[in-house]
């Protein structure tokens, strides 16, 4: 299939199974996740679950309020996988470049 194919054949989740996910799928998911090439493979973060309804609400504060983050199942899943970078480093500098 060519990429303007799989662009047409995307979703989104709208609905979530109501059971739990256990700690294993978890662990399956963010280690699924965490095989993905990142840009210039820096792998420059890791994934979290993010499970409690304390962590949740926090997560929601930071993500701008978005509802699915706090709504309860079917409308949003028992937990969250986020990508969590490192700290931006203000005293790196850019370097030039010869030729730029």
């Amino acid at each position: 299939m060519n990429l303007m194919g799989l662009l047409r054949r995307r979703s989104s989740a709208h609905a979530f199974a109501e059971s739990a996910i256990s700690d294993a799928e978890l662990r399956h998911l963010a280690q699924a996740a965490s095989l993905a090439p990142s840009a210039f493979h820096l792998q420059n973060g890791r994934f979290t679950a993010v499970c409690s309804p304390e962590a949740k609400q926090a997560l929601y504060e930071a993500a701008f309020r978005q509802p699915k983050i706090v709504q309860p199942p079917p409308f949003s899943s028992s937990a969250a996988i986020c990508w969590v970078t490192k700290p931006w480093r203000s005293d790196c500098s850019r370097r030039s470049q010869p030729g730029r």
